[in-house]
């Protein structure tokens, strides 16, 4: 059941703040806006609230005197008072009155988190912890990850550097099983954290603090018998800004160890992408990888890995392949030929082409042409 909150304050950008990192922590709450004592007692009579965070200085009512006339309506919903340090003393006196926490300005979104998880359900229940860091998780490693986000985060996760793993496990998508698979992994790495993050190759994503690439290593080496995969970064990441770029690392090794052991030839997921993009020269880098299934980061290193260009740089090599064949092997007009290897202005694909060649699209076919004739005479 969605959580209900209120907050009060006499002043909207407090109050906006709070909101938005409420929200950000439980997506489905609902809050209500109070900026006086009085306005909040309206409230209270026509809803039920789970949490009430309050100011504890306010005009008309302030907040000792909403915590007696609460307390009056015989109401036990938790009150966290918001002062600020000179006020401590009056915070002090509003916890005699009632309140079961105080926050002190300027607060934080892991502050924010911290006082939830002593009075909200949904952040008391393990299970529910759980999940919110493998969503947060999930964010980290899509390099999607909020200022709020990473506070919250530190809050849940004990995070002195370490190691950052990807997961395969042959057969997953015939039978996915996650629940047991992640079970598997915890037991090999108590104390590291595992989400569920398909991604190119990978089924699992685990972050093992306190451990070094090498030392993992040597613990995965140990495991004979083993069905997983695994593959880990290069360096061991000692910020949670460094996790992104380390699971890119963890992924690519994966693919290489993949694609030996489970006898991929040449990475086939990867030559049906280049096919696939063959066909499809209009495609963005962002519209590829969700094509596959692939973070366009990693995408993106997989085809520099692949061919040694850059993705763009890759378009670019399909597009003036596939002009140059409808040059010399079709009767197409200039303009049809841009149009069919993705340039929408034949201006710009008349210059990139000569660019790229030296000579206009005309002048390539002419020249081409004549040498083909040339050839074939003289044999």
């Amino acid at each position: 059941m969605a959580k209900i909150f209120l907050l009060v304050d006499d002043e909207m950008w407090q109050l906006e703040g709070l909101q938005n990192i409420l929200l950000s922590l439980i997506p489905d709450a609902t809050t209500f806006l109070a900026r006086d004592g009085e306005q909040a007692l309206n409230i209270l009579m026509h809803n039920s609230v789970d949490m009430i965070f309050l100011d504890i200085r306010m005009p008309v009512m302030d907040g000792i005197a909403f915590l007696a006339a609460l307390r009056d309506m015989d109401r036990s919903t938790p009150v966290v008072i918001i002062s600020a340090f000179s006020e401590f003393l009056y915070a002090q006196k509003a916890m005699r009155h009632g309140a079961s926490d105080y926050l002190l300005k300027p607060y934080k979104p892991a502050d924010i988190a911290e006082v939830l998880s002593k009075n909200i359900a949904v952040f008391q229940n393990k299970q529910g912890q759980e999940q919110r860091i493998a969503m947060l998780l999930s964010r980290l490693l899509d390099n999607k990850l909020t200022d709020s986000d990473k506070d919250e985060l530190l809050a849940w996760i004990n995070w002195p550097g370490g190691v950052v793993i990807s997961v395969h496990i042959p057969g997953f998508e015939d039978n996915p099983g996650s629940a047991s698979w992640a079970k598997q992994i915890i037991y090999h790495w108590p104390n590291a954290y595992v989400t569920t993050f398909s991604q190119g190759f990978a089924h699992f994503a685990l972050l093992v603090p306190g451990v070094y690439p090498e030392e993992a290593g040597e613990r995965i080496a140990r495991w004979e018998g083993s069905q997983l995969r695994f593959g880990i970064s290069q360096y061991a990441s000692h910020l949670l800004a460094d996790i992104p770029n380390a699971w890119l690392q963890a992924q690519e090794a994966l693919a290489l160890y993949v694609s030996k052991t489970e006898k991929l030839s040449d990475f086939d997921l990867l030559e049906n992408c280049l096919a696939y993009l063959e066909e499809n020269l209009n495609l963005s880098l962002q519209e590829a990888a969700d094509r596959f299934y692939f973070n366009p980061s990693y995408f993106s290193s997989l085809i520099k890995r692949r061919t040694g260009m850059s993705y763009s740089q890759y378009i670019h090599y399909l597009r003036m392949k596939r002009a140059r064949m409808l040059l010399l092997d079709t009767k197409l007009l200039v303009q049809e030929v841009a149009i069919q290897t993705g340039y929408h202005d034949p201006r710009y694909f008349s210059r990139v082409f000569r660019q790229e060649y030296g000579v206009s699209p005309d002048q390539y076919r002419r020249q081409h042409t004549v040498r083909g004739l040339k050839n074939a005479s003289e044999k």
